[in-house]
């Protein structure tokens, strides 16, 4: 018996245009379908993301292209991102991109239709601008004292960056 879902209907954002989005934390179950080696022997994932109005997108990024992810990661994490090792391991991508799952960023979309899948639209994302939005704590795990045990100064945001990707 079919039962309605308690969660919204998500659709595909499908137009270019600037948005809040949310890096999706993958499912315990979904991690192996969608952090991998690709065909060519590099890890690669496919990460998803979702508006505040339930519409959601991916890309698809890998260590072959290493400054396209650390760039991603970086900028939704606030933190830097070091260019992750062609050779990098699934294992190792997961931790990698981690800092970033369930950050939220203003970014500057450009959408292009790619064809259908099941009969539905299927969409390219390419982000033109990422700004982390400022007051996140990230979810990144430091051995390092927190700058608030510290009593540092805290640290400006990530600058803004045009990300070609």
């Amino acid at each position: 018996m079919n039962t309605p879902s308690s969660f919204p209907e998500f659709k595909s954002i499908e137009t270019s245009g600037t948005y809040i989005v949310k890096v999706s934390t993958p499912k315990e179950d979904k991690i192996e379908k969608h952090y991998k080696k690709n065909a060519k022997g590099f890890a690669s994932a496919r990460i998803y993301f979702t508006t505040g109005d339930n519409k959601t997108g991916s890309v698809y990024l890998n260590t072959e292209w290493g400054k396209s992810l650390a760039i991603f990661v970086g900028k939704f994490s606030g933190t830097f991102a070091k260019d992750p090792s062609p050779q990098m391991s699934v294992e190792q991508l997961i931790k990698y991109v981690s800092p970033a799952w369930g950050q939220r960023a203003e970014v500057e979309l450009e959408v292009t239709p790619s064809g259908e899948y099941q009969g539905k639209p299927q969409f390219k994302y390419k982000f033109k601008k990422i700004t982390r939005l400022d007051g996140q704590q990230s979810t990144y795990k430091s051995s390092e004292p927190s700058q608030q045990d510290s009593q540092e100064p805290s640290k400006p945001s990530a600058p803004e960056f045009d990300a070609p990707f």
